[in-house]
């Protein structure tokens, strides 16, 4: 697996080049700089290149038409990005995988969406299960006591409403006996009583059992963030997906093409080769001090280990992180050097700056093999430059 991705003049994305999403990846910046909106982008890119591959596995399994169709004023009022495409706008992303081949999106104002050209590539790609866990998610708990919640999570914001979607499946499979959750020193249940709807608890050591709406704000956005990640890396269901995915494709056709799509007959659906994870995660350290933000990264990542000896085909894991903490990137340095997980090594991980001007910096040091932390280098020096200033106005007084 292989992504390159461009955005030029997006919102305040001036000229952002990847020319490799790393496996495991962290961009900070201050406020308003673009990570989160760095992120959405890749998210929606990434979605229309999985439609495309769906697109491709169907005309495969012999729909000669195609199912339906890619409309980017759909992707973009989805994610807000309406106002953000100006006429200088560009955004480039490439995806690849073995023996050369791949999917291509690219989107101007000026052309719109293309995908795929010039050269078309037939081969049927990856099938890939998008998780984008975002910075509301510390509503989640509370907001599955409501009804319609699909609904009335969209008017809220389209992405927390991903976010509800994958917590509640993740809640739905926790087991009888429930969870650890070692970074919080406590476990985490389910009870459902008289049709009720589910409802978590916190369990303490000290025997205190409290819901999980009703816990402090870091407990909600890391235990959210915690059980998301573990119900995607270890349990699941590719094969499961790949069938619902096919179905809202087929039946997306038969409302949107005159006379409806054509139903594969005779040939069994296409098999996709391999299966790609990607999650996006805003803020992992929402309102947690610094000792549980590292353990937090700790969970994470023992997580992102995980193999999944069950499944047919392979799996490739992407997770990428938007942070203001320093002390997210000096965990990752430290989980790296210990070697626990396995799969984080030095050159499965990247990081960027997003600077004032809209570009990257990178925060790979080559020669110590670490991510450099801007935001607490410059922060620090700032405030000893502002306290020296302080003292000497002192001393002259």
């Amino acid at each position: 697996m292989h992504e390159e991705l461009f955005i030029r003049n997006f919102g305040p994305l001036k000229d952002i080049r990847l020319s490799e999403i790393r496996p495991v990846m962290v961009f900070v910046g201050t406020t308003g700089s673009g990570k989160s909106l760095l992120l959405k982008v890749l998210t929606m890119v990434r979605h229309i290149a999985k439609k495309s591959i769906i697109r491709e596995a169907l005309k495969s399994s012999g729909i000669k038409r195609s199912p339906f169709r890619l409309r980017l004023d759909t992707y973009l009022q989805f994610s807000n990005f309406e106002a953000l495409l100006r006429p200088d706008s560009e955004i480039r992303y490439r995806l690849e995988w073995g023996n050369g081949q791949g999917c291509m999106v690219s989107i101007t104002q000026k052309k719109g969406l293309v995908v795929d050209e010039p050269k078309r590539r037939k081969a049927v790609g990856p099938f890939l299960k998008l998780a984008f866990i975002g910075d509301l998610r510390n509503l989640v708990a509370s907001w599955t006591q409501k009804s319609s919640l699909a609904q009335q999570a969209r008017t809220l914001d389209n992405h927390f409403a991903e976010t509800l979607a994958l917590w509640e499946e993740a809640r739905d499979n926790l087991k009888p006996e429930g969870a650890e959750l070692g970074f919080l020193k406590a476990t985490i249940t389910r009870e459902k009583k008289n049709g009720d709807r589910p409802k978590v608890y916190l369990n303490s050591p000290d025997g205190r059992r409290t819901p999980l709406e009703r816990s402090a704000s870091g407990q909600k956005s890391s235990v959210s963030l915690a059980l998301i990640v573990s119900y995607l890396m270890k349990s699941y269901d590719f094969s499961a997906a790949i069938k619902r995915s096919y179905l809202e494709m087929l039946l997306a056709g038969l409302m949107e093409q005159e006379g409806g799509a054509d139903l594969p007959t005779r040939q069994p659906i296409q098999r996709f080769p391999s299966y790609f994870l990607g999650i996006m995660v805003e803020e992992p350290e929402l309102s947690l001090d610094p000792e549980t933000q590292i353990r937090l990264a700790d969970e994470v990542m023992r997580c992102f280990d995980y193999q999944r000896r069950e499944l047919s085909v392979p799996l490739t894991t992407s997770i990428l992180f938007t942070t203001h903490s320093p002390y997210w990137i000096v965990a990752l340095n430290t989980i790296l050097q210990e070697r626990s997980c396995a799969s984080l090594i030095w050159s499965r991980l990247g990081g960027y700056l997003i600077t004032s001007e809209g570009t990257l910096q990178d925060l790979r040091d080559e020669e110590a093999q670490l991510l450099a932390t801007p935001n607490m280098d410059a922060t620090t020096l700032l405030l000893d430059e502002r306290y020296n200033r302080a003292l000497m106005k002192e001393a002259r007084q």
